[in-house]
């Protein structure tokens, strides 16, 4: 069974080196849902009108971006 652990921890350590921004983007996907799950959030930009921004404004598709509002400093 650790055996079995060990590999596929070793698997995606190799894809995270492979494939490194799209691991981050999973990483952000996941942390933009524990916000919002949140009491004190309230809303962020829908991260469809980023990359059109981003994409208009000219720079790199690689490039992500987020804004987000809360009730209270203390909530973030």
């Amino acid at each position: 069974m650790v055996c079995g652990q060990a590999r596929a921890l070793g698997r995606q350590h190799l894809f995270t080196l492979l494939h490194p921004s799209r691991y981050i983007l999973q990483q952000l996907s996941r942390a933009d849902r524990l916000a919002q799950d949140h009491p004190g959030f309230l809303w962020r930009i829908p991260d469809e009108t980023i990359a059109s921004e981003i994409k208009a404004s000219g720079f790199d598709n690689r490039m992500s971006a987020t804004v987000s509002v809360w009730k209270r400093l203390e909530d973030l």
